[in-house]
């Protein structure tokens, strides 16, 4: 189970047919018989109006292929630096033949 987040932790959605992707921050937690949600406010750059997110939608990784739409930004930038530390690697490596 994913540790609670807190108000203020960076989020990143990776977005699908119909939504953007977009980075925001969590700016509430409401708490009701539905369940907990987190309150999400969109960085000012996005299209997305601020709505609420169940907790169990966040993922603790981000896997990079849809499985994971919501995360938090340090999640994303640590999948992030590991693919680009990837393709760095490999394209060193096809230099060198």
């Amino acid at each position: 189970m994913m540790k609670e987040l807190t108000i203020g932790t960076r989020v990143y959605y990776t977005g699908d047919m119909a939504n953007h992707a977009y980075f925001g921050t969590i700016t509430g937690i409401s708490r009701s018989k539905w369940g907990d949600h987190y309150e999400i406010t969109p960085d000012a750059d996005s299209d997305r109006e601020p709505h609420s997110i169940p907790v169990l939608m966040f993922s603790e990784t981000y896997s990079g292929n849809g499985s994971t739409r919501h995360v938090t930004e340090e999640a994303y930038k640590a999948y992030r630096t590991k693919q680009i530390a990837q393709m760095e690697t490999e394209y060193k490596a096809l230099l060198a033949r």
